[in-house]
């Protein structure tokens, strides 16, 4: 800036030439008044309120857009730290009660968000900046700053949030449907998932088809969850004793005979003990206090097999039409789960039963003790191949015989049977030995069409009255395809008999040549033949399973046959066995003493000839 004189006055420079000094002074005086004319236009546009807070005298000033922000007028508002936390939400109060003191302790900035509380609106979300200014000696003397109403920008982050946990939350209820086997287990941790997203606490009730008739009879409170853990031990007793409490007209019979959601008025707790005879489920509910409620039936294929309850407390608004269709969606894909399983279920017992029917009891020789055992897998898809057998053949030798069909469904069982039909009728007409008995049946097979393929294996305990003496039985073996059976010794060694190795699968060649292995047995070894789902595992090699077995059947020498069989599946299949698995074990009892106790009453076909003394 240039300056110049005149006999009565400064002179300046400016873009419009030279002007009196006094004139410029006039000029910015002007220019400062229309900044704040603008800063005040902005700050009202935007809503913005100021506040400025005497920190020696405790005088805290508020513009007009503050105290309307706030619900204040001129005159409710006393100016004082107390009525600005009259507003605060008490959950808010000791943070922003913190901030505050941190600003004032270090002279800095202060900045927060929290929730107001107003009588008439409800909650606002606010935002608020503002710097301490400090005098010489370092000490806080003044707050100053702004705050403005954030609550619609809240809003809309807490649709998409709010949006975002439903659409997580019904990804981990298809997950949880899809992980579990078992849809009743998946159906549990339903409960859990649903709280907190949509609800504070949450039921879930399952329908009983093997239940008696009648009212509520049929039902089972299956889960149960509380967002509160002090709340659950109350919500789980009150899950255990509710039903009987339950009177006819309850929510639960209106949601057992509902196509949609059954909503509770509001005071959900009064509504519901009123249909609760008195004691201590009517007192439980009223502790739990529910404010909002609503019944979803667990619905597919036209029926009902279940009920979703979901809950809120006194602090949580009532379901939005978001929550109820997430939990809709919820409640489908969860009913879909349970029918279908349902519907495995009857397909297991029905392959299950068709195979356990041609599953007889074995003979029971002189001096030889036969077990046999069957475990169904866990899902139904996968019932219905594996047999057993053991009988005997006209000449008094003993046949045993395992065998497992491609496939595992009702189809499979079919097929289990004719051919067990055909290897049975076979052998215990005859006194074929174990390798043209499986040759004569791959025929047959053949003949009447039986278009599967099938795993066997066909052992068989001969004795010569010179091996008798000697206190010895053969055993020979002929195996199409099968894993190889397996000898405990008296002594405790463990043997896989594997011979020449398998044959071709039944079905594949008829009239393939089938080889016949042998081997001399001691009396009280115990011979086992078994089906691949005892020794196959997704994440083992077969080599690995059958090492396992090994080891297994060592360990447990020494036992009664039918302990030994039963801590065999134990220790071997996990709870939920993929696959079926069917076993039939023998012990050769020593022949210079009477019959065993435990090998039980000596049972033979009448065209059988006796044992000989020895």
């Amino acid at each position: 800036m240039t300056h110049g004189r005149r006999d009565h006055g400064e002179w300046t420079r400016t873009a419009d030439g030279l002007v009196p000094a006094e004139a410029e002074l006039e000029f910015d005086a002007e220019d400062g008044d229309a900044q704040r004319t603008l800063l005040e236009l902005a700050v009202t546009a935007a809503g913005i309120g100021t506040f400025d807070w005497d920190l020696v005298t405790g005088r805290l000033s508020w513009d007009e857009r503050l105290l309307e922000m706030f619900g204040y007028d001129a005159h409710s508002f006393d100016e004082t730290l107390e009525g600005f936390n009259a507003r605060l939400h008490p959950e808010d109060l000791p943070r922003v009660g913190q901030l505050l003191q941190e600003a004032i302790d270090s002279c800095g900035d202060y900045a927060a968000e929290y929730r107001i509380q107003l009588a008439e609106e409800g909650l606002r979300w606010i935002q608020a900046r503002g710097r301490v200014l400090c005098d010489e000696a370092g000490t806080a003397v003044r707050l100053l700053g702004a705050a403005w109403d954030v609550t619609a920008g809240r809003s809309e982050q807490q649709a998409a949030d709010a949006a975002a946990r439903r659409a997580e939350l019904l990804s981990q209820v298809a997950g949880e449907l899809t992980e579990h086997l078992d849809a009743e287990q998946a159906v549990t941790r339903l409960a859990r998932l649903m709280v907190p997203t949509l609800a504070d606490w949450c039921m879930v009730t399952l329908v009983d088809d093997h239940a008696r008739a009648g009212f509520l009879r049929g039902l089972r409170d299956v889960a149960s969850w509380h967002a509160e853990a002090a709340m659950r031990p109350l919500l789980e007793r009150y899950t255990a004793i509710r039903l009987a409490a339950t009177t006819p007209g309850a929510y639960l019979h209106r949601a057992l005979t509902a196509s949609g959601p059954v909503r509770i008025p509001p005071d959900a707790g009064r509504s519901v003990r009123a249909l609760l005879h008195p004691g201590e489920a009517a007192d439980l509910i009223a502790q739990l206090a529910p404010r909002h409620g609503v019944l979803l039936p667990l619905r597919a294929r036209g029926r009902t097999v279940g009920v979703l309850s979901l809950y809120t407390g006194q602090h949580r608004p009532d379901f939005s039409a978001e929550d109820l269709a997430t939990a809709q969606e919820a409640a489908a894909r969860a009913g879909l789960a349970v029918d279908n399983r349902r519907l495995f279920d009857q397909q297991r017992d029905v392959a299950e039963t068709l195979q356990r029917s041609l599953l007889t009891a074995p003979p029971e020789p002189d001096h030889l003790q036969v077990v046999v055992r069957y475990t169904a897998a866990a899902r139904a898809a996968q019932v219905g191949g594996d047999w057993y057998d053991a009988f005997l053949q006209p000449g008094g030798a003993t046949v045993l015989v395992i065998g497992d069909v491609v496939g595992h469904d009702v189809a499979a069982a079919a097929d289990m049977s004719q051919i067990r039909t055909i290897v049975r009728t076979l052998g215990a007409q005859t006194n074929r030995r174990p390798a043209a008995l499986l040759a004569q049946a791959d025929r047959v097979m053949q003949t009447l069409q039986v278009d599967t393929l099938a795993t066997a294996l066909v052992a068989r305990l001969e004795q010569t009255s010179g091996e008798r003496r000697r206190g010895v039985t053969r055993l020979r073996w002929s195996n199409a395809g099968h894993p190889p059976p397996i000898v405990l010794h008296p002594d405790g060694r463990v043997d896989l008999l594997t011979g020449d190795g398998p044959d071709l699968l039944l079905g594949v060649e008829p009239g393939t040549p089938r080889r016949e292995s042998e081997i001399t047995l001691d009396r009280d070894a115990v011979v086992l033949l078994y089906t691949d789902g005892l020794i196959e595992r997704r994440d083992q090699l077969l080599d690995d399973g059958l090492q396992r077995l090994r080891r297994t059947l060592s360990e447990l020498a020494g036992r009664d046959l039918d302990q030994l069989c039963d801590d065999l599946l134990t220790r071997l299949l996990p709870d939920r066995p993929e696959d079926d698995v069917a076993l039939v074990a023998v012990r050769l009892h020593p022949q210079n003493a009477p019959r065993p106790a435990e090998a039980g009453p000596n049972r033979t076909p009448p065209n059988v000839p006796p044992e000989p003394p020895t």
